[in-house]
């Protein structure tokens, strides 16, 4: 279900961007369907979608996105089947640069006035939890589909504002859209109850091992499609996904541990050396941090963002330096590092660690 709604969405954004830019038909078809995806337990990110668009910029450094933004080996080639359109060049690269100044321009302006737009009908349209259970399951059907384009247009903004540096509307619309993530997952839940109660699923959770129109279909066989969708999450759960990769997928082995003296190197985005004691945080729901330890995640969203307030740092497997830990440990003046890879499976809880955030640097004191 999580890949079914977050992918609708990314690619609904994916194409609002690619228009923004005035791709050529290879390179939208490829935006629309390819910008994001998933392998094996990972949603990737394409970052060839992401070069294509940075060599039709003006002041583009492949090599120093490789690695500030993206973080990828130098040998890694991002366009191993080369420009899927022509580029243009000379006078007709000046043209095109122009339209596009023109676009991002009108869409700056109009950006601040959409997002509050997006505040006010997430408040007009959000339905109570204790209302839930008074509606009809074909209004609770209704109602799921507009949350989940609500969410698709929250997201989309939050995308084209990427491309105009617009930082305060950025967080508001991500925040938009967890909000109607939030009301997606309860109207789920909701359809789950009834479902269960009709004997068609085992467990409010079977819902979240279905498509969208897999629930609203109401398929006979979703006992055994949940019961497969489960082994498969299983399976896959126990394979170490690669933080990048370029055109063939492989597992990559289980590291081991470390030990006392043993180090770990990522991207150093928030200055300043702290000691602290680990406390690895997998989901939202494990929220239980005590004042004085690092956070150790596998990337960080909105829901992590109080644990900053009493985190003696951050350290995380993916990021940049605009990613979630990168931003909010700087507001919060806490040193972190990203982009370590496997810190989540490397520390574990109560391992002492000194986290240096200017040099990337993360070192086991104690075991």
């Amino acid at each position: 279900m999580t890949i079914d709604v977050q992918l609708r969405s990314l690619r609904y954004a994916s194409t609002h961007l690619a228009e923004l830019f005035g791709f050529g038909p290879i390179t939208m078809r490829e935006w629309q369907t390819r910008a994001n995806n998933v392998f094996g337990p990972r949603l990737y990110l394409n970052a060839s979608s992401g070069i294509i668009a940075g060599r039709l910029t003006p002041r583009w450094d492949e090599a120093s996105a490789k690695q500030h933004a993206l973080q990828v080996p130098d040998d890694v080639d991002l366009l191993p089947l080369g420009m899927p359109d022509p580029v243009p060049t000379g006078v007709a690269k000046i043209a095109y640069l122009a339209k596009l100044g023109v676009r991002m321009i009108a869409t700056f302006r109009g950006y601040k006035a959409e997002v509050v737009q997006l505040e006010r009908t997430e408040l007009a349209e959000r339905i109570a939890p204790t209302a839930l259970g008074g509606m009809t399951s074909e209004q609770l059907a209704v109602r799921l589909r507009l949350a989940i384009d609500r969410h698709a247009q929250a997201l989309s903004g939050k995308s084209v504002q990427r491309a105009v540096r617009y930082m305060q509307q950025r967080e508001q619309a991500r925040t938009i859209a967890v909000r109607w993530t939030d009301q997606v997952r309860r109207i789920e839940q909701e359809l789950g109850r009834r479902a269960v109660a009709a004997g068609k699923l085992r467990e409010v959770s079977d819902v979240f091992y279905l498509t969208v129109d897999g629930l609203l279909a109401d398929r006979r066989d979703a006992l055994a499609l949940v019961g497969r969708r489960r082994l498969e999450r299983d399976r896959l759960a126990k394979l170490v996904a690669p933080v990048h990769f370029s055109r063939h997928w492989e597992p990559t082995a289980t590291p081991d541990e470390l030990m006392t003296g043993g180090k770990l190197f990522g991207l150093g985005v928030s200055a300043g050396i702290v000691e602290g004691i680990v406390r690895i945080i997998r989901t939202p729901d494990e929220a239980d941090l005590d004042p004085g330890e690092v956070l150790v995640a596998t990337v960080t969203d909105v829901g992590c963002t109080p644990l900053f307030a009493v985190a003696a740092a951050v350290v995380t497997d993916v990021g940049g330096m605009m990613s979630h830990a990168s931003i909010v440990a700087r507001e919060f003046g806490i040193p972190c590092v990203v982009h370590t890879q496997n810190a989540t499976t490397r520390l574990r809880d109560g391992q002492r660690i000194r986290v240096d955030g200017t040099t990337g640097t993360v070192e086991v004191l104690t075991d």
